[in-house]
């Protein structure tokens, strides 16, 4: 995540990752879109209408002190429907370790501004995650992690 949030030049804030169930899903997805039945991915701002894509720079994320006096710089929440993810990697021929890369780059876009509703808004969006998974394979492999397991220029993955 911290890699991520790096080639998003979001390193100093904080981003909270859910890993839940297709119930709890069902019931985020239908409380904030309206949609009554579980998803792969949610991403919840805590700054609406969303913090800012590097070409809108007027949105902000939140920052606020804690209990204790901290400033607390937080971009906001990625719920993680695991069963789901689990099925979309198996169906894709993916390891978890392969598609969770993708699938919080992506969610993490979302927390950015960035949508896909239209295709010039997809492909904006798929050449952000592709810079940072690109980043992400390379810090790999400078690591020695198994580089193999992150997705880099192709479209061979489908996050819904």
């Amino acid at each position: 995540q911290m890699c991520i949030r790096d080639r998003l030049k979001v390193q100093e804030y904080d981003v909270c990752l859910w890993l839940t169930t297709s119930q709890t899903m069902r019931h985020w997805n239908h409380y904030l879109r309206g949609i009554n039945k579980p998803t792969d991915i949610l991403s919840q701002s805590f700054q609406f209408p969303g913090f800012a894509p590097e070409n809108n720079p007027r949105r902000k994320p939140i920052v606020f002190k804690d209990d204790f006096g901290n400033v607390v710089k937080d971009i906001g929440d990625i719920m993680l429907g695991m069963e789901i993810i689990e099925n979309d990697a198996k169906e894709q021929k993916k390891t978890i370790d392969e598609y969770l890369p993708v699938i919080v780059t992506h969610g993490m876009c979302h927390l950015l501004g960035y949508k896909h509703d239209t295709d010039k808004e997809f492909r904006n969006m798929r050449r952000k995650e592709r810079i940072v998974l690109k980043k992400l394979k390379e810090m790999n492999e400078k690591e020695g992690i198994r580089p193999e397991n992150v997705e880099d220029d192709n479209d061979d993955y489908d996050v819904k």
